[in-house]
């Protein structure tokens, strides 16, 4: 029950994750709350713990986050909710954090609801059980928009890389919609952009596919993530 250690503990995570070793953060504030930490340090301590085993791919951050999320509700929260949940390949789980939201927000909230349903977009699509039952969600969801806000073109960047079609032009525009993706949170994982340098260079223009593979190997260096450059390493050698 010693604040000074939770303190420290807390301290050495912080700098664990900047050196983009989340496994070892994680470990560090699982102590921590063993310590334990007080009551009002408490929900803190959860939130750092579930982030860093959610950076480091653990399956208990799903745990952690959603202790916290009953506490202290959030959309942010929520939407690292969803995400532990998919990793665990859990995507029911993940789809029915997200829509839970969802249906709270009101009118006032269209911004965020669209930014949501974008996320909801990718995180649905490849279970089974998901995949139909929120088939067509996205179609309804981006009829009328026409890009003027930042979410309504997450909502339709998310359709257009979902549908590039039979041809080289297709997959072209379904790549710099991709793009338009990268960076914002909606394309969970430390793979994020692998798949959009793909489909550049199956569309034929290895310069574009070199270019972003380059501009992934940045973000990871600056996010500290090892295995965010692994996979912006396996992109530039495709």
């Amino acid at each position: 029950g010693d604040p000074w250690a939770v303190a420290r503990l807390r301290e050495a995570a912080r700098e664990a994750l900047a050196a983009g070793a989340a496994a070892e953060a994680s470990a560090a504030l699982r102590r921590a709350l063993a310590e334990p930490a007080s009551a009002s340090e408490r929900p803190a301590v959860l939130r750092e713990l579930g982030e860093a085993e959610l950076a480091a791919l653990e399956p208990a951050a799903a745990e952690h986050l959603a202790e916290v999320l009953r506490e202290k509700p959030s959309t942010d929260l929520a939407v690292a909710l969803a995400t532990a949940h998919y990793h665990a390949s859990r995507h029911a789980e993940a789809a029915d954090v997200l829509l839970a939201v969802i249906d709270r927000l009101g009118e006032d909230a269209r911004e965020e609801r669209l930014r949501l349903e974008a996320i909801l977009g990718v995180l649905g699509r490849y279970g089974l059980e998901t995949a139909p039952r929120l088939a067509g969600r996205l179609e309804a969801v981006a009829e009328g928009l026409t890009g003027a806000t930042p979410a309504e073109r997450h909502v339709l960047a998310v359709l257009a890389e979902r549908q590039p079609g039979a041809h080289a032009e297709g997959l072209e525009r379904a790549a710099l919609a991709g793009e338009e993706l990268i960076g914002h949170g909606l394309m969970p994982g430390p793979s994020e952009g692998v798949g959009t340098v793909a489909m550049h260079l199956h569309a034929g223009h290895p310069e574009r596919a070199g270019a972003l593979a380059g501009r992934l190997e940045a973000m990871a260096l600056e996010a500290g993530s090892p295995i965010r450059h692994a996979f912006a390493l396996v992109a530039r050698v495709m």
